[in-house]
């Protein structure tokens, strides 16, 4: 070893001695050196970064397996200083084997620890021209390399672990993902083709007009690395970003587009290797000893790939976690309000298969992850079961199933685990998915009219997605409306079509007229401040009204707020719904603390 660090000493100081050199100058020689310590160690350069955090200098490989990343300095830099920047920290809490050199200096960090630090020569050994190096330095550099490549993925086996594993390189990915999008708007400028990534952030600003570039990457981030840990549970071999898309629904645009999009050459480098890093986490991961810890778990509480979800989002974004209603619903909830849907349209509406029956068009209008779907499939899929008709259950799927229940929902992330989530219900039950079968799930605003514009100005995908939403939305009859709406005291929703359903009213499909939330009798409300009638929970109310009023009939089953029953400026909203519905039902959970108890007016 001693040998080849004197080699490496003078291809550095011929380098030096010119005067004339950047990080990138000495990386030649850098390679060298760790060649000939050992034929089966290799190293693999990443192009030089753009912008922003770009990729490690370096991947290292052993006997051809990846075992960490290298990150490269200018001679001589301070590297305590180089370790208290957001670029090192970020990488340090990413990535878990870990080189930091100068080329004259060297940090191995292991999981976010310290765990050799080596001055192998100083720079007034270069001024000098000379070398001598200690017996000392050489064991401690050594022992530093053989740790640094003797590293092993460690075998996963629980799904906490996991989570926190994803989540670190998830967090890193958002970041990545921020940064290229902050240089795809620089080319844009300048008139430079940008990367598949902005067509993503374009569609996305489609739908939800006012987005940030920051909630982008993040969705961007969430959707690659649970998308990916989705794709690797159907994979029963090693998973790569090539192969990916493979195992992904290949009958939903956006997501196929996405997942394609990944495993092409033009994928930015700079994203690209924390990517496949995610990959050989998942790689390292027992994945089906963990979901069935997952299952054993959550029991009859949730289904496993969602209690997954909620364990890696509380790892990689616990503010997140506090808001989980927008995601999830408990599903001891929503069985509870399926079924008594689905008993209500046998005993109402005729329908002795309940949800099963053909005639009954479902629509979840803020479907989040699926857990009304997924428990409606179910209810659908069980009562053929009970009746004895499983003959029929695959084209029940086929004509019914995939042909009569809908869902739109806004957030990216939620919309991708639903359709996987729903495409696994149902490769469990045996269905095999023809190549134009398609989960009705749409990427879409409930409530706004979206236009829909040229699409080869942005992701297509999402153009289309955009106009099958609209006719589901205004023109589609709909018999019954489920599902678990957002609350927010300060609606976004704040588009004049929903406006004018809340304040305007219609005339219903019997004709006759309907005044809207803002008037009572016939007259306005007169509150001095009705904004509460602005609450999304409100607005999703109306349209599931307005949806029910043009069918004719039908039946709406929320989880809600419940506000409205008894707060003086609803009573429009209540007038309105007792016009509009023979019976309502309601089940007062109390959440709200604050309430000791509740009358209806």
């Amino acid at each position: 070893m001693e040998k080849d660090i004197k080699n490496y000493f003078k291809e550095v100081y011929s380098i030096y001695s010119q005067g004339d050199y950047t990080e990138w100058t000495y990386r030649t020689p850098f390679e060298n050196l760790i060649k000939g310590l050992n034929p089966d160690y290799n190293l693999t350069q990443e192009p030089k970064r753009a912008a922003g955090l770009g990729a490690p200098d370096f991947k290292a490989f052993y006997n051809n397996r990846k075992i960490g990343f290298i990150e490269t300095k200018d001679l001589g830099e301070n590297l305590d200083k180089i370790l208290e920047t957001d670029q090192l920290k970020k990488y340090i809490e990413s990535i878990d084997n870990l080189i930091l050199t100068n080329y004259l200096q060297f940090v191995l960090i292991r999981k976010g620890r310290k765990v050799y630090d080596c001055d192998l020569f100083m720079l007034s050994d270069l001024d000098k021209r000379n070398l001598s190096i200690s017996k000392e330095k050489i064991e401690t550099f050594a022992s530093l390399i053989n740790e640094f490549f003797e590293y092993k993925l460690p075998t996963i086996v629980l799904a906490e672990e996991l989570a926190v594993e994803l989540s670190k390189r998830a967090k890193l990915l958002k970041e990545l993902a921020k940064d290229q999008l902050l240089n795809d708007l620089e080319k844009i400028k300048n008139n430079e083709s940008p990367s598949s990534i902005y067509d993503f952030y374009l569609g996305i600003k489609e739908l939800i007009k006012d987005v940030k570039l920051e909630d982008c990457a993040d969705a961007y981030a969430q959707t690659i690395t649970y998308g990916l840990f989705l794709a690797k549970k159907s994979c029963r071999g090693k998973l790569d970003r090539r192969t990916a898309s493979y195992y992904i629904p290949r009958n939903v645009g956006v997501i196929k587009r996405i997942f394609l999009n990944i495993s092409g050459e033009e994928f930015p480098p700079n994203i690209s290797w924390i990517v496949d890093d995610i990959i050989d986490i998942l790689n390292a991961a027992k994945l089906d000893e963990i979901l069935i810890k997952i299952d054993k778990r959550g029991k009859k509480d949730k289904d496993p790939i969602i209690f997954f979800y909620e364990d890696f989002l509380n790892y990689y974004e616990p503010e997140k976690r506090k808001h989980l209603g927008v995601y999830y619903t408990p599903r001891p909830v929503v069985n509870f309000i399926v079924n008594s849907v689905h008993s209500i349209l046998k005993k109402h509406f005729d329908k002795s298969l309940g949800l099963a029956d053909d005639s009954v068009n479902v629509l979840d209008p803020a479907i989040g992850t699926g857990t009304f779907f997924w428990i409606t499939f179910l209810v659908a899929l069980g009562e053929l079961k009970n009746q004895g008709l499983r003959g029929i259950i695959f084209d029940k799927i086929e004509n019914h199933l995939l042909k009569h229940f809908y869902g739109f929902e806004i957030l990216i992330t939620p919309y991708v685990i639903s359709h996987l989530k729903i495409t696994d219900l149902l490769q469990r039950w045996h269905y095999r998915f023809k190549d134009d079968d398609r989960i009705q799930v749409y990427l879409t605003n409930t409530l706004e009219q979206s236009e829909v514009h040229d699409p080869l100005l942005f992701m297509r995908e999402i153009t289309e997605e955009s106009r099958i939403a609209n006719q589901i939305k205004t023109e589609k009859p709909i018999l019954v409306v489920m599902g678990n709406p957002p609350y927010s005291g300060i609606s976004v929703n704040k588009g004049k079509w929903i406006d004018d359903l809340l304040k305007k009213g219609y005339i219903r499909a019997d004709g006759s007229k309907d005044d809207g939330y803002y008037k009572v009798d016939g007259k306005p409300l007169d509150e001095k401040n009705p904004k509460w009638l602005q609450d999304d929970y409100v607005k999703f109310i109306r349209y599931a009204q307005w949806k029910i009023d043009q069918n004719g009939e039908g039946v709406v089953g929320f989880i809600t707020n419940h506000s409205y029953l008894d707060n003086p400026t609803f009573r429009g909203m209540r007038e309105s719904l007792l016009q509009s519905f023979d019976r309502i039902f309601i089940l007062n959970l109390h959440g709200n603390s604050l309430k000791s108890s509740m009358i209806v007016p």
